[in-house]
């Protein structure tokens, strides 16, 4: 089994050129919940695209990034107990 300590993106789908943290490792099982908009979709599309190069929903690579800010989109997850250290994962538009 797979335990990620953290996640954290940018310029990823809504967000910004600011990173988005998230730890995952605070307690034995992670439940997210939310109002419409607020990630809970992006989380699980940013931990795909990290993994498998490609969001969990029908999204074309190209809206993936938050082409506002003009800069690529990065996504990185950090794995608890493996020689991993770290999965990175970045697409630019340019």
């Amino acid at each position: 089994m797979i335990v990620f300590k953290k996640i954290k993106w940018k310029n990823f789908l809504s967000t910004g050129n600011q990173f988005i943290n998230i730890d995952l490792d605070k307690s034995a099982s992670t439940l997210v919940i939310g109002e419409n908009g607020s990630g809970k979709s992006t989380l699980l599309d940013a931990l795909c695209f990290v993994l498998f190069n490609r969001p969990f929903r029908i999204i074309k690579k190209e809206q993936m990034i938050n082409t506002i800010n003009n800069g690529d989109c990065e996504v990185e997850i950090i794995p608890q107990g493996t020689l991993i250290e770290r999965i990175m994962s970045s697409y630019d538009h340019r």
